[in-house]
């Protein structure tokens, strides 16, 4: 039972970084759409690469959300019908 709960506290803070990669770079993003839409001199390559780095980081954080979510119900009990 311990290591299930440690092994579940593992995984949240995985998922909590993962969120958090994805919430920062889904801001530089934004913030570099901004620059450009504003008339700041940006580049097409770096903002394409940034855009990629955002779908990238919430594609991760998909990912170990579902396997979090996978996890759980596996380790759950399983519902008898009735008796």
């Amino acid at each position: 039972m311990k290591a299930a709960v440690e092994a579940a506290r593992l995984r949240r803070r995985h998922t909590s970084a993962l969120a958090e990669e994805a919430r920062s770079a889904q801001e530089r993003y934004d913030v570099y759409v901004s620059e450009a839409n504003s008339g700041t001199m940006t580049s097409p390559a770096r903002l394409r690469q940034l855009r990629r780095e955002c779908e990238v980081s919430e594609a991760r954080l998909r990912h170990a959300w579902a396997a979090a979510e996978s996890s759980v119900a596996s380790t759950e009990p399983a519902e008898t019908g009735p008796a």
